[in-house]
């Protein structure tokens, strides 16, 4: 973690770093020069935090840790301020050495709450967590530590929080920031642990009990609820209470992490060589390769419009075929050697089999112009529809299955009306025409 690089006098700028101090500490008679020195600084600045501290992360090389808190403690007191938020992760480590996670946790979350961009902090609380028994939150907060240090870009994170159904909406990442922000909040934990019932991951669910139950051990509901997804899994009944979102406040670094990953969720640019694989629709109606991004929303308008073309060439073509056809098997003067029904069946084999061609043509237009339609609508791709569908409550899955399979059977009849519609407006508009020309 970044030490404050302010002024201080030369007896306490030689131990105001704790790499240097472990440097000096790594034989026996530096150690024992070190423990001098700081000996001398504690007699000679009784006052001031920084000896105390020094002589704190002595005292936990050496796993006497809890005069090493005690240690921690007396430096936090005295000050100065700009370097509590460094002792007080130090502490926190302390705590976890001890054994303590609550007050390691405790500590950890208050020196992020105050330096929230400190990679080292995030690493250090995501294994924390992890010791827990609450993994979700924990690689989540180390991937934050790993964008802070530099080894991932942000765009990175987001793509790595869309790939875990566990986060991928812009809600259930919510739960998890939440916890972040308060990871000793039992209720917040019990709602996240619903949000995963519901995605059908009881597995998680009832890891998110656990640690609800270990904070709040006289919660009654928790302990049955935890008993239930225990033996029953998918088939648990419903919570006896219904559990309500614990609306903590998100700091505004996590707060922001929430607007851009939104922002990234509702357009969705994937960046072909580190991102999701990219299929044939996102690379013909995406136009996305190795030197492009995808965008959900352009793929989605291509296939619309693509789609909307091929289905709208469908009924002139089928009017003009059949005219056409007639009107070369009545032209004698340029096949005066064949006859005319010679003429009438070879233009007839020609439309049939253009006609074929056009039909086909026509479905795999509609089936385009859906599958933009479909996109654009629930803003996600047609690849990841399972996914979308998993992120809605078990209950509601079946029925909305139907409800899309209604929906598209819907859309198909709603085309073919339409071309049906417009086929017959237009025809008899051409009879018209041409009997006017004759």
């Amino acid at each position: 973690m970044k030490i404050p690089d302010s002024k201080l006098p030369e007896s306490l700028e030689q131990i105001r770093d704790f790499k240097i101090l472990s440097q000096m500490a790594e034989t026996p008679e530096g150690e024992a020069q070190l423990e001098d020195l700081i000996q001398k600084a504690l007699l000679e600045y009784s006052g001031h935090g920084l000896p105390h501290a020094a002589w704190s992360w002595l005292l936990a090389k050496n796993n006497r840790l809890t005069d090493a808190i005690a240690a921690m403690d007396q430096a936090m007191e005295l000050g100065p301020e700009e370097f509590r938020v460094v002792w007080q992760l130090n502490r926190g480590m302390f705590f976890s050495m001890l054994g303590n996670g609550h007050k390691a946790l405790k500590d950890m979350t208050e020196s992020i709450k105050k330096s929230p961009k400190e990679p080292t902090a995030h690493v250090l609380r995501g294994l924390e967590l992890k010791k827990l028994g609450d993994g979700l939150s924990g690689v989540l907060e180390e991937q934050i530590g790993l964008v802070l240090n530099g080894t991932i870009t942000e765009t990175d994170l987001y793509q790595f929080i869309y790939q875990y159904i566990f986060y991928t909406s812009p809600e259930h990442l919510k739960s998890t920031l939440q916890i972040l922000c308060e990871p000793l909040h039992a209720g917040a934990r019990a709602f996240r642990a619903e949000m995963l019932m519901n995605l059908g991951i009881p597995s998680a669910a009832f890891h998110d009990y656990q640690v609800a139950t270990r904070l709040d051990p006289k919660n009654l509901g928790f302990l049955v609820r935890l008993e239930d997804i225990q033996h029953n899994g998918l088939m648990a009944s419903s919570p006896l209470i219904q559990t309500e979102n614990p609306n903590c406040e998100l700091w505004p670094f996590y707060q922001k992490l929430l607007d851009d990953y939104t922002q990234f969720w509702n357009s969705i640019v994937i960046v072909p060589d580190h991102g999701l694989r990219i299929g044939l629709i996102e690379k013909i109606f995406g136009r996305a390769s190795k030197h492009s991004t995808f965008d959900l929303n352009r793929s989605s308008w291509n296939m619309f419009c693509i789609g909307l073309a091929l289905t709208s060439s469908y009924w002139p073509l089928s009017l003009l075929g059949p005219k056409l056809s007639d009107s070369i098997a009545n032209n004698q003067f340029h096949h005066s050697v064949l006859q005319y029904n010679e003429i009438k069946v070879r233009a007839d084999q020609i439309w049939h089999a253009l006609s074929f061609i056009l039909v086909i043509t026509y479905y795999i237009g509609m089936m385009i112009n859906l599958g933009g339609f479909i996109q654009w609508i629930l803003k996600c791709r047609i690849a990841d529809l399972q996914a979308k569908l998993h992120s809605f409550h078990l209950l509601m899955r079946f029925p909305l299955m139907y409800l899309f399979v209604l929906f598209c059977t819907l859309f198909v009849s709603l085309h073919i009306k339409l071309q049906e519609y417009l086929i017959l407006i237009c025809s008899e508009e051409l009879d018209s025409i041409i009997q006017m020309l004759r």
